[in-house]
């Protein structure tokens, strides 16, 4: 959708505009009460032929149901919500360090002490500012190891969670609908997309008319939605 000077006497155009959530882009030559935006270099006439994005983050994704939104076959979705890596300055740096050892650590792009001790180095020479002392270094990456080694660390895990009157409600009244949520859960993390086709029925040894009943249940109450309908040769999404 889009708006056209929605705010009094400020003259910048909605691009994208959801009611209630906000995503617009600011396009030039729209005048702010600070300055005005301009193009650096192109124009608008660029638009079109700009390359596709890859790998969205997940809130930035079209989100009304009235959009089909189409989504590239080569498609990768991120494993977990987009972050924007900041420069730690000092106050947060144990912080930082300690969290990107156990993502790396919990994703399984580091398997090995000396791979971790390597990697912290990296992070710190790169994103600390100033870079940590090599004593607090260590101690951010022997807590992540050990919390790692005692079974302890969730970064990059799926997990199941379910608020206990949800859960309850389902188990005493709808355990076929618990059961294929749950599955779901534990198998991808939030945002992330899935196929969830018919032969899925073999796994538990339902019946397809018994599954396809249990997946349209599940997408009426809000566990999951279809972002991209299935055609032809592609499943659906």
């Amino acid at each position: 959708m889009r708006k056209v000077a929605p705010e009094p006497g400020i003259k910048f155009d909605i691009l994208g505009h959801q009611p209630g959530k906000g995503n617009f882009v600011v396009a030039p030559p729209s005048v702010r009460p600070g300055g005005e935006y301009r193009f650096i270099r192109g124009g608008i006439a660029d638009f079109g032929n700009l390359p596709i994005m890859r790998n969205v983050p997940r809130n930035a994704l079209i989100t009304s149901p009235e959009i089909d939104f189409p989504i590239p076959d080569d498609f990768v979705p991120l494993d977990e919500p987009f972050e924007e890596m900041e420069i730690a300055p000092q106050g947060i740096r144990d912080k930082s360090l300690w969290t990107a050892c156990m993502k790396a650590l919990g994703r399984g792009s580091v398997r090995t002490y000396e791979e971790l001790i390597a990697f912290g180095r990296q992070w710190n020479a790169e994103w600390c500012r100033p870079p940590q002392p090599e004593k607090d270094l260590m101690h951010a990456v022997d807590q992540a190891w050990d919390l790692t080694m005692k079974g302890s660390n969730w970064y990059g895990r799926p997990g199941v969670h379910f608020f206990s009157d949800v859960a309850v409600t389902l188990i005493d009244t709808d355990p076929d609908l618990f059961r294929l949520v749950a599955f779901l859960k534990a198998m991808n993390r939030p945002g992330r997309h899935f196929i969830l086709t018919n032969t899925f029925c073999k796994r538990w040894g339902w019946s397809r008319p018994r599954f396809a009943a249990v997946r349209k249940r599940a997408m009426s109450q809000g566990f999951f939605r279809c972002v991209r309908r299935a055609v032809t040769g592609r499943a659906a999404l």
